[in-house]
C-alpha cells in the first residue's frame, strides 16, 4: 500500500473522531492537514500506478475544504459559547412563557414545563387571570434551613435514576413525590416517600387501571427512613422487585439516597446503571387526611374501608361476575336455537335473542345496582392497591 494512502486513511479516521469527541476543532484541523500532506506525498512519490496523478490534487483539495469548513464551524461554536452562558436547572426557566393557573394578585401559581410553580407578579399593572400567559423574569431559590418545618422531608428525599429508555418514549415518567411523617415512640419519626408515575409499562394493564381508578397513573412507595429523636438514621429501606421491602445499602449524595427504577411496574434498587435522573421535591402529605381544615378526611378514611365507596375498588370482582353472566346467556341463546320449540327458524332466533338479552339485562342490573363488596375485592393492607384506594378516598373528600 502506498504511503499517501496510509496517511489519507489516518486523516479520515481523525476527522471522524472529531464528530464523536468534542475537541473544539483540534482533531478536524489535524485531519485536514493530514489530507493535504497525503496529497503532497502522492504528487512527489515515484509510484508505478497513475492513481497518484489524480489522488494528489484530490486529497489536497479535500484537505483545504475541510480546513475552511472547520474554521467557519469552529468560529460559530466558539461565538455561541462566549455569547450564551451555560444554563441548567432553574436558570433554564428565565425567559420562558408560563400559563397562569391562579390569579397573580400579587402571588399565585403558574404552569411551566409540566409543573406548578409559585409566582409573584413583577411590577404593577392589572393581575393576570387564570389562562393568561406571562414570561419568567427571574427565579428565586428558597432555602430551608435545619430546624425549619419540612427540612427533614427535603433532606432525605430520594434521587431516582429512571428506567433505561423510559424517558425517550415518555413512558413511566415520575410526575411528583410526597413524604409522610409518622411519629414513633421515644421521639423518633419515620419518613415514607412515594412517587406518582405517569403510568406503568408492566403490572396492572391500562384498561384495568382506567376501569378501577379512572386514571392511568402508578403510585409507588420507593423509600422509607426511620430517625431517632436527634435525627440520626436508625433504619432505611426501599421497595424492590415484587413489592419486597429490602434494607437500603446503596450510596447517597449528602443525605439523599440514590435509587434506580428497574422494573416495568416502577420498583427500585439501591444500585444500578447511570441513566437520566430526577429529584422531585416531595410535598408533605398525610394519607390519613391530617391537614388543617381537613379533619373530616381522617374520619372518613377510617370509617370506610378501601373498596366500600362507589364500588371503585370492587370493579375487577364485579367485572368477572358480569363476564360469567354474559357467557351463560350466550350458552343459553345457542342452546335455545337447537331446541325445536318454535318451528320457524328465524322466529326462533328472534325469540331466543330477546329472551337472552332480557335475562342478561336483569343479571347485570343485580350486579351493578349497588356496590357489592367481597373479601377478595378488598386489597391487602399495606399493598400498592390499598395505598391507591386510600388516595382515591381522599380525592373524593376534597
Amino acid at each position: 500500500m502506498d504511503v499517501f494512502v496510509v496517511i489519507a486513511i489516518v486523516a479520515v479516521v481523525v476527522l471522524v473522531a472529531e464528530l464523536l469527541l468534542p475537541t473544539g476543532g483540534v482533531l478536524s484541523a489535524i485531519g485536514a492537514l493530514g489530507l493535504i500532506a497525503a496529497g503532497v506525498v502522492a504528487l512527489t512519490a515515484e509510484a508505478d500506478s497513475s492513481a497518484s496523478d489524480w489522488a494528489g490534487p484530490g486529497l489536497i483539495t479535500l484537505g483545504v475544504l475541510s480546513l475552511i469548513t472547520a474554521y467557519f464551524v469552529g468560529r460559530k461554536v466558539w461565538a455561541a459559547h462566549k455569547e450564551q452562558p451555560i444554563r441548567a436547572g432553574h436558570e433554564e426557566l428565565v425567559g420562558a412563557e408560563a400559563e397562569v393557573r391562579t390569579s397573580l394578585d400579587p402571588e399565585g401559581q403558574v404552569w411551566i414545563e409540566g409543573a406548578l410553580w409559585r409566582a409573584r407578579l413583577a411590577g404593577g399593572g392589572e393581575p393576570p387571570r387564570p389562562g393568561g400567559r406571562v414570561r419568567v423574569e427571574a427565579v428565586e431559590i428558597e432555602a430551608v434551613s435545619a430546624g425549619e418545618p419540612g427540612h427533614e422531608g427535603l433532606a432525605h428525599a430520594p434521587i431516582l435514576h429512571t428506567r433505561p429508555g423510559s424517558l425517550d418514549r415518555f413512558s413511566d415518567v415520575p410526575l411528583l413525590a410526597w413524604v409522610e411523617t409518622h411519629t414513633l415512640a421515644g421521639g423518633g419519626r419515620e419518613l415514607r416517600y412515594s412517587v406518582v408515575f405517569s403510568h406503568e409499562d408492566g403490572g396492572t394493564p391500562l384498561d384495568r387501571l382506567m376501569a378501577t381508578w379512572g386514571r392511568p397513573t402508578d403510585i409507588e412507595l420507593v423509600y422509607a427512613v426511620e430517625l431517632d429523636a436527634e435525627g440520626r438514621v436508625r433504619r432505611e429501606e426501599y421497595q424492590a422487585k415484587g413489592h419486597v421491602i429490602k434494607p437500603f445499602r446503596g450510596r447517597k449524595e449528602g443525605r439523599h439516597p440514590v435509587l434506580y427504577v428497574v422494573t416495568k411496574n416502577n420498583m427500585v434498587r439501591d444500585r444500578g446503571r447511570r441513566t437520566p435522573r430526577v429529584a422531585p421535591t416531595p410535598l408533605p402529605f398525610s394519607l390519613d387526611g391530617a391537614r388543617p381544615g381537613r379533619a373530616a378526611r381522617s374520619s372518613r378514611c377510617q370509617a370506610r374501608p378501601p373498596g366500600a365507596r362507589e364500588g371503585r375498588r370492587t370493579a375487577p370482582g364485579r367485572s368477572r361476575r358480569a363476564a360469567a353472566r354474559w357467557l351463560g346467556c350466550a350458552v343459553l341463546f345457542i342452546a335455545w336455537n337447537f331446541v325445536p320449540l318454535v318451528g320457524d327458524e328465524f322466529r326462533r332466533v328472534e325469540i331466543g335473542f330477546t329472551l337472552a338479552a332480557g335475562v342478561l339485562f336483569g343479571l347485570l342490573y343485580l350486579i351493578y345496582r349497588r356496590p357489592h363488596e367481597r373479601a377478595e375485592d378488598v386489597p391487602e393492607a399495606g399493598s400498592p392497591e390499598e395505598l391507591e384506594a386510600r388516595l382515591a378516598v381522599i380525592d373524593e373528600s376534597v
